[in-house]
């Protein structure tokens, strides 16, 4: 069912593309076309944080974009967020002459001369999941979402159940990722309309230190009313301390992963807030491929914000499980 869906996706844009470019010509019946034509496409993504059940589904929308347009695909990187790592092997893919790179760009900067050196290399290079520049940098699109409005969603989200006055921690598992520095950002921005106490704290990606150090938060301030997260890492380890401590305490973050799902149905998070990240793997091979057999230029997508809530959890988990959500 999965490469059928596929399979018409792809006949569907080949008979745009036919129509687009004023071929008058009947309509294609098979995927094989130009799209995947030739020898296989060499596509590296180079991401951080890779073992992350996060990026599960943007393995999963890699391999199956990759499987339907004729690539090797290939999802690599650094298990935490060493920079300097990522741009050795956007070179060093550069220099094996692959057919494209996507990037997770966690820095507007530091990314730049690597990438510069792979476009002078003919390897066109796009971003996923996070571009620090916000398209102002030389890879040609992005595939990410809008950090600040999906913090301002999920702090509107419970914004009516934080009372005036309320102290409220701010985590992010990593200090210095733009996409969370964003997402406290608007989280930050919806909670100053109200006369409330904010903590900040950083808790690791790893959801049982995260839960470990957001324990240390509620002894040392017994206080706390709400937790809102910026990744799932925090988000799961804020499920798992509010649980553990039996305090009343709203909670509230991003992304999913088993345990966040659980503890939603379970009533102990309130809502989690998914980026889709499926599509973050799907499209830039899309980008990529349409850029090699076309010449067509890559194009910014926003990779959407969707709650997870009480009312809609069962439905995700079943997706989740078939590792699209």
């Amino acid at each position: 069912m999965k490469k059928s869906l596929l399979g018409v996706l792809i006949v569907l844009l080949v008979s745009v593309l036919g129509f687009a470019n004023g071929v008058n010509e009947e309509p294609v019946s098979t995927p094989s076309n130009g799209l995947t034509e030739g020898a296989p496409l060499e596509i590296r993504f180079v991401g951080v944080f890779i073992n992350e059940a996060f990026f599960n589904p943007v393995k999963v929308g890699m391999e199956e974009a990759a499987e339907v347009l004729n690539v090797n695909a290939v999802f690599t990187g650094d298990e935490g967020a060493d920079i300097e790592h990522q741009n050795e092997l956007i070179r060093q893919f550069a220099d094996e002459g692959v057919d494209g790179i996507a990037v997770d760009m966690i820095d507007a900067e530091a990314y730049n001369d690597a990438i510069e050196y792979a476009m002078s290399k003919g390897v066109p290079v796009v971003a996923f999941n996070v571009d620090a520049t916000n398209g102002n940098g030389p890879q040609l699109a992005f595939t990410q979402q809008d950090f600040v409005k999906a913090g301002n969603a999920i702090a509107a989200y419970v914004i009516d159940d934080i009372a005036e006055g309320a102290t409220v921690l701010v985590t992010e598992h990593d200090k210095g990722v733009s996409a969370l520095d964003d997402r406290a950002a608007g989280i930050i921005e919806v909670l100053n309309q109200k006369n409330v106490t904010i903590i900040e704290t950083s808790t690791t990606a790893d959801p049982a230190v995260a839960k470990d150090r957001i324990m240390e938060q509620l002894a040392a301030h017994d206080d706390i009313s709400a937790i809102l997260a910026t990744g799932q890492a925090d988000t799961e380890g804020a499920g798992l301390a509010v649980q553990e401590s039996g305090k009343d305490i709203i909670v509230a973050g991003f992304d999913i992963s088993d345990n966040i799902l659980s503890l939603i149905q379970a009533g102990v998070i309130a809502a989690t807030t998914d980026q889709q990240p499926y599509m973050q793997g799907f499209y830039p091979v899309v980008q990529l491929v349409l850029y090699n057999r076309y010449g067509l230029m890559p194009t910014d997508i926003d990779a959407g914000a969707g709650l997870v809530t009480l009312d809609n959890v069962d439905s995700v988990i079943s997706l989740s499980a078939a590792g699209y959500r």
